[in-house]
């Protein structure tokens, strides 16, 4: 069914991707081509009463990229900050090309 889909990721991975530092803990650093977003978003305080409004930045990365990474790599992604990546995001689609979506916790600001 995902037929008409394939390559699709690989299309909106080169057309608005851009190169990223990948540093792994026990590694050489590599360069990737991924996704880089920092999206507004808005989480409960600490308390549950209410919202706080905060930034979160994820990166988006072809399945075949997302086996090269790890839980703890450090990403740099060129705006100056360092980021940490957590576990990839769950996600649903079939497709061998699809991407794999990673939360990013800011390790490193300028």
């Amino acid at each position: 069914m995902t037929g008409i889909f394939d390559g699709l990721a690989r299309v909106v991975n080169a057309t608005f991707g851009g190169p990223v530092t990948v540093i792994p803990a026990g590694g050489a650093e590599k360069d990737i081509q991924a996704i880089f977003r920092e999206e507004p978003y808005e989480k409960f305080d600490e308390f549950g009463e209410g919202s706080v409004a905060t930034v979160r930045a994820t990166l988006g990365v072809l399945k075949a990229d997302a086996a090269l990474l790890a839980e703890g790599d450090k990403i740099q992604p060129g705006n100056g900050k360092t980021y940490e990546l957590s576990a990839p995001l769950p996600d649903g689609s079939p497709a061998s090309d699809a991407f794999v979506q990673f939360d990013l916790t800011v390790t490193t600001a300028p």
